[in-house]
């Protein structure tokens, strides 16, 4: 896909298991990737990723970085400044409770750079969650909890996120 800023692909799968084991399994898989020099592209333009619909151990853009993407102050503020390559995958098991009530759990990787040949596979960040969904007529309602597995001091202890739809 071309974007305004640079080449985005993203591909995501579902499957079914067997009869007997509940549940699906989705993935999702995001690669993307400023085609201008990062220094030129408008902060609203550049990629971000922590949240309900990318990153689920972290706060809402504020998956990067330090230093190249994020900017962290002494006092622990935390500010995105996004970046010119991106990279995140999604493994998530969904599965029934009860009724229109049902159980996911998650493992979340992948990081912002500055560039996208910064990409280094060494700087990946990993986060694990739970949630429980509803399936409303409008489409699942979510709340769900994460936690990145290498926290950094200035990073919370957990995220959790109420939303609606599937995050991928």
């Amino acid at each position: 896909l071309a974007t305004a800023v640079g080449y985005a692909e993203h591909a995501s799968r579902y499957r079914s298991l067997a009869d007997d084991f509940a549940g699906d399994v989705a993935a999702s898989l995001r690669l993307a990737m400023a085609r201008h020099l990062i220094d030129y592209v408008p902060g609203s333009e550049r990629f971000l990723a922590g949240g309900r619909t990318s990153h689920r151990a972290f706060e809402r853009d504020r998956l990067g970085v330090p230093g190249e993407t994020l900017v962290v102050r002494d006092d622990g503020e935390v500010y995105s400044i996004g970046g010119g390559g991106l990279a995140l995958a999604n493994l998530e098991y969904r599965f029934p409770i009860f009724g229109g009530i049902g159980g996911t759990l998650f493992v979340d990787g992948g990081n912002v750079w500055r560039r996208f040949v910064d990409i280094d596979p060494s700087e990946v960040r990993w986060g694990v969650g739970t949630g429980v969904r509803y399936l409303s007529p409008i489409g699942p309602l979510r709340l769900e909890v994460g936690w990145a597995l290498d926290r950094r001091p200035w990073e919370p202890s957990y995220v959790w996120f109420v939303s609606l739809g599937n995050p991928f």
